[in-house]
């Protein structure tokens, strides 16, 4: 009787470990979906804005207002993609601890 009561107990352990590592993974693996998508959102909404401004500042105001209007695009561009990065590397990190 107490081998049997202890076979059950191992198996209960065993399955309730597996279930808690197959959420685990699966909630891991939807925040790197997450992660990946909002960092791909984020670079053609960046490349969007630069591809826009270039073409405004063209249209307005000739070659030198072009370049520094694209000067001015890329290092916000490049700026907002490093914050982008680093947030969802710290939101990485979070999980990463569990």
């Amino acid at each position: 009787m107490v081998v049997v009561m202890v076979v059950v107990v191992v198996v209960v352990v065993v399955v309730v470990v597996v279930v808690v590592v197959v959420v685990v993974v699966v909630v891991v693996v939807v925040v790197v979906v997450v992660v990946v998508v909002v960092v791909v959102v984020v670079v053609v909404v960046v490349v969007v804005v630069v591809v826009v401004v270039v073409a405004v500042a063209v249209a307005g105001a000739g070659a030198g207002a072009a370049a520094a209007a694209a000067a001015a695009a890329g290092a916000v561009a490049v700026a907002v993609a490093i914050a982008v990065v680093y947030n969802e590397i710290m939101w990485l990190s979070v999980f990463a601890d569990y």
